[in-house]
């Protein structure tokens, strides 16, 4: 059983509108939990993880957050990398 995010009836899981309080019941989005690939995608390309957050950012925040600090992670370790090189390298 699910429950109306309105009136907190419980409702069958084919249910479109409540027959509680008369709202529309938006459909299941799956788990709001983000993708390993794209994850690392995100991490090896940020501009991924930037579109990402605003493809997934009003419908399932979680994800869209995990795949903002992939790309933000992403951002400081390509900044690292890039400093230990110049270092290295006499610069």
């Amino acid at each position: 059983m699910r429950v109306c995010k309105v009136c907190g009836g419980e409702i069958a899981p084919e249910t479109i509108i409540c027959p509680h309080c008369g709202c529309a019941v938006p459909k299941e989005l799956g788990p709001d939990k983000a993708s390993a690939g794209l994850c690392v995608l995100s991490v090896l390309l940020p501009i991924v993880g930037l579109c990402l957050y605003c493809a997934y950012c009003r419908k399932q925040p979680s994800r869209a957050r995990t795949y903002a600090a992939c790309a933000l992670g992403g951002c400081i370790l390509f900044g690292l990398g890039t400093y230990v090189f110049a270092k290295i390298m006499g610069g």
